[in-house]
């Protein structure tokens, strides 16, 4: 009697330790999931759409685990990716800021994942990164499941969507996420997570959470609001996605380009102007030198920028109502002042003293010359030894020491109008001028102050519309070019 009253309480002692074990929200099986062969017949009856998340990274992890099957029926694919993620997925809330339900939105890891361009987005960023998550850390909860599962699915081709509301286990009600399969246009409930606890119980998977129909389960409640908003942000696995490329065209002032916009990948194209004014070169968005036919064909495999000079244009980047215009063009046809490429001017880009001393070296002719100046940095043979040497000899231009020029130095306006200044003055021409009209002539340096008091006076350099001249910026290439053009035509002039 002993005997046996012993063993009766080491049995109880038994069920009551496996019971202190089971994971919270598991109560073993509970016998309202369809039968294998039942979940078969509905798997193996649906037509597939295969759905790719478009993440290279992602999609290469879904393949690798789905290309031992190619070929098998719908319900051995599915199962196999339902087997892996039970099987190889532990419980942890590792990547949230909180560890309960339902804080769901509280993950914080994101990854540098690589999107193909120009294919519509299938999925929000949140379920990409927490599927890639669950496949490389390998840990998540109930919702993580739900979400690796729910892509899975979708990429043999079913739809399938990530839901949340009550789950009850016996007395246990709590917060849960879980998949849900559309099959013959009801949807079914696949429970990663909760297969996952029983199997902890059991050794194995028991599948008492795979295929239950949503339609009779009383123990699933939906949220049905934020699911539908969630099913919404989904692209259904039947849409068409079609891979696409942005051509954006930028034309120069003179015309309008036909073509462009939303092409389709991988597909020619055609640009041609929209105008009776022919496109004589087409470029790159670095400057570059597509074609010079009047119209151009390209087979797009990435968003892309053209640019199309017009006849008649010489740059791309300049308005029609550019208030420099007429001075770039007049620089640019007699000679003095290029582009920084063969279509681009950049005028807001910066000059540089070694920029300066060219544009008056070619106003004198460029072809005067000079012995080389007693300056260190300027070196025999660069694009500024010649323009450089004749400045500091004709004292137009000193250098910043007795050794030192420094040519690529940025260009103040009160540095660029004291050269101009010294350039009119070295041509014989002189005027008589003692203080600057400007708003913050209290800014002009002391060396700068009477020949920018002569270069307003001469016409060379006038203020902004504030009454300032703000001597200390750097001067841009549209305002040195302007510069120089004010003083080409006031030597012209006297």
């Amino acid at each position: 009697m002993k005997k046996k009253s012993n063993r009766a309480i080491a049995f109880l002692l038994a069920i009551v330790m496996c019971l202190a074990l089971m994971p919270v929200g598991s109560a073993g099986a509970v016998g309202d999931a369809m039968s294998m062969d039942s979940v078969k017949k509905l798997l193996n009856a649906e037509k597939l759409y295969p759905q790719k998340t478009g993440y290279v990274e992602l999609d290469e992890m879904l393949e690798a685990l789905a290309a031992p099957y190619a070929g098998k029926d719908t319900y051995t694919r599915i199962k196999a990716m339902y087997d892996w993620a039970v099987n190889n997925i532990d419980y942890s809330w590792d990547g949230y800021s909180q560890d309960y339900a339902p804080a769901y939105d509280c993950f914080t890891l994101t990854y540098p994942l690589t999107y193909e361009t120009g294919l519509p987005e299938a999925y929000p960023k949140d379920m990409i990164y927490r599927a890639y998550h669950m496949l490389t850390a390998r840990t998540g909860v109930c919702y993580d499941w739900g979400i690796l599962f729910a892509v899975m699915a979708r990429y043999v081709g079913i739809e399938s969507y990530v839901h949340t509301g009550i789950l009850r286990i016996g007395d246990w009600t709590g917060h849960h996420g879980w998949t849900e399969l559309k099959l013959g246009g009801k949807n079914y409930i696949f429970d990663g997570q909760q297969d996952w606890r029983s199997k902890q119980n059991y050794g194995s998977i028991i599948y008492d959470h795979f295929g239950i129909p949503m339609s009779s389960s009383w123990r699933f409640s939906q949220e049905t609001a934020a699911n539908t908003l969630r099913d919404a942000s989904l692209l259904p696995v039947t849409a068409e996605r079609v891979r696409t490329a942005n051509v954006t065209v930028h034309s120069s002032r003179s015309g309008q380009v036909e073509g462009g916009g939303v092409c389709l990948w991988g597909e020619e194209t055609t640009l041609t102007s929209a105008s009776e004014l022919p496109v004589v070169g087409w470029y790159s968005a670095d400057g570059a030198l597509l074609s010079t036919e009047p119209e151009y064909t390209i087979v797009p495999k990435e968003n892309m920028t053209v640019y199309a000079l017009f006849e008649g244009d010489l740059f791309l980047d300049i308005g029609a109502d550019a208030w420099y215009l007429d001075d770039v063009m007049e620089a640019a046809e007699r000679g003095l002042a290029g582009g920084t490429s063969l279509a681009h001017f950049e005028p807001e880009g910066k000059m540089n003293r070694a920029m300066f001393a060219t544009v008056l070296y070619r106003a004198e002719g460029g072809e005067a010359t000079a012995e080389p100046a007693p300056l260190e940095d300027v070196k025999p043979g660069t694009w500024y030894t010649d323009a450089v040497n004749w400045a500091y000899e004709s004292g137009v231009a000193y250098g910043v020491s007795e050794t030192k020029f420094a040519p690529l130095a940025n260009v103040t306006r009160e540095q660029a109008a004291t050269m101009m200044v010294r350039y009119v003055e070295s041509r014989g021409i002189s005027v008589a001028a003692e203080e600057a009209d400007f708003a913050d002539a209290a800014r002009i340096s002391d060396y700068a102050r009477e020949t920018l008091a002569k270069a307003q006076k001469m016409g060379l350099l006038s203020g902004y519309e504030d009454g300032t001249v703000r001597p200390q910026n750097t001067i841009t290439r549209a305002e040195g070019v302007t510069l120089l053009m004010n003083t080409v035509r006031f030597l012209e002039a006297a």
